[in-house]
């Protein structure tokens, strides 16, 4: 083949990529990474940020440029992190009885860049088919739904996107993040973690709690061959009227305070009480977190995260005040993002708020 035809080749596969990568992230557009609406009760209100950045041997690159260039909007941001509000009530031919009003999910892919942007969307899209097959059937929240989403990502594309996403951190490969249904009638959130913490916010006490649930493996690992797998489990947050849940991915809570600095960046008004979920390896019982704990609450140990108390510290003025949390949520990332201390990271940020 001659160097003129081979040029000819190789540009043509060249821009082949270019409209193939073009096409998909313009798609990527209808399945937006925020939802805002109300439900009986109920504000809740999701936002995923990424930074379009992608590393790749030892060095980072911002894309945003060459994005331009391809004629990709600018609302499109590649990464991992994603967050799902599902409201039940917009679907169809649902049963007589659905227990079920609104999932919720937040997710955060290992990496950056492309390999990030295709398995979460790869997880959000299964995600999705799976939260709308359950209500279908007016189930509950079950331990199988992580174990079948993972037994459904067994083929050799999904793996070859787990082996990119940080193949020297083992424990790190897939996606990390909580998926659960929020009960509007009992103000219960029914979840599964896959390695997220939560954040609770008692109003009338102006009290954060940090939640910190029995995890199950990040999405991605294959339940039959990996030795870290351990089984998902069952837990409850049950919201009290006037309270916040907070979910968010560690973009938002995890920052870079140094050592010279004598606080951190912002500072609730009371110490984050901390809250561990027992292990639920039988299922029998939901393990839960409820107005029992909250009223004994002096005796949970206080949580001395400095990123964690900066986090809350930032929360803490727009939860108080009772801001919309779609409002709060917009507000609070733009802060995130042009505060030094805090990492230049993908982030995810989801709140409910519990109203009369």
């Amino acid at each position: 083949m001659s160097s003129a035809v081979l040029e000819r080749a190789v540009s043509s596969q060249v821009a082949f990529l270019r409209s193939f990568v073009r096409d998909y992230l313009n798609r990527y557009k209808l399945l937006p990474l925020a939802f805002a609406f109300d439900k009986y009760r109920f504000e809740l209100a999701g936002r995923a940020l990424n930074n379009n950045r992608f590393r790749f041997e030892g060095h980072e690159y911002d894309v945003t440029p060459w994005l331009s260039d391809l004629g990709v909007d600018s609302s499109v941001r590649i990464g991992g992190d994603f967050v799902i509000g599902h409201d039940y009530a917009l679907l169809s031919d649902c049963g007589d009885r659905v227990k079920q009003d609104v999932g919720i999910s937040i997710f955060d892919t290992a990496n950056h860049g492309y390999d990030s942007l295709f398995l979460s969307s790869h997880i959000r899209s299964y995600l999705l088919n799976m939260i709308d097959h359950h209500l279908r059937r007016s189930r509950d929240i079950e331990s199988s739904l992580f174990e079948e989403l993972n037994d459904m990502m067994r083929g050799p594309i999904t793996q070859e996107l787990l082996m990119n996403t940080v193949p020297l951190r083992q424990r790190s490969r897939g996606a990390a993040g909580i998926h659960g249904q929020l009960h509007s009638d009992t103000g219960d959130f029914n979840f599964f973690c896959a390695g997220l913490p939560l954040f609770y916010y008692q109003a009338d006490e102006n009290q954060f709690y940090y939640l910190e649930p029995d995890k199950g493996p990040p999405l991605g690992y294959f339940a039959n061959r990996e030795p870290l797998r351990k089984r998902y489990v069952p837990h409850n947050v049950r919201l009290g009227e006037g309270d916040w849940l907070v979910l968010a991915t560690d973009g938002c809570f995890e920052s870079e305070v140094p050592d010279e600095c004598l606080s951190p960046v912002a500072m609730p008004r009371k110490p984050i009480k901390h809250f561990s979920f027992q292990a639920n390896t039988s299922l029998d019982v939901m393990a839960s977190f409820n107005e029992v704990h909250r009223s004994l609450n002096h005796d949970l140990p206080n949580h001395s995260d400095p990123a964690i108390m900066s986090f809350c510290g930032i929360l803490e003025p727009y939860l108080r005040q009772g801001a919309s949390a779609r409002r709060t949520i917009d507000d609070v990332m733009v802060r995130i993002d042009g505060d030094e201390f805090f990492p230049r990271d993908d982030r995810s940020l989801v709140l409910v708020r519990h109203h009369a």
